[in-house]
């Protein structure tokens, strides 16, 4: 069960949310089509942006010893165990 202040935060992305859409569906065609362009653009940037940083931290645990080469089998296995 969700406590109070989660679901308050719920309440108040829900509200966020809704206050955007509306805002977004006020602009004209055009404008709605420049608004989708630059999200896109920017969760793209975002997306690389945290790429990067998990290849660095890979790369950093990597160099101090605290990853081991394994193979793809191992991996997959690791993937699709159950979780405890």
């Amino acid at each position: 069960m969700a406590t109070l202040r989660q679901q308050v935060h719920l309440v108040s992305h829900a509200t966020n949310l809704d206050s955007a859409l509306d805002a977004a569906e006020a602009l004209t065609l055009d404008e709605q089509e420049e608004l989708l362009v630059t999200l896109r653009r920017r969760i793209a940037d975002r997306r690389r942006t945290q790429i990067s940083r998990d290849v660095r931290s890979a790369r950093l645990q990597h160099r101090h010893r605290k990853t081991a080469p394994k193979s793809v089998d191992q991996i997959m296995d690791a993937l699709l165990a159950p979780e405890e």
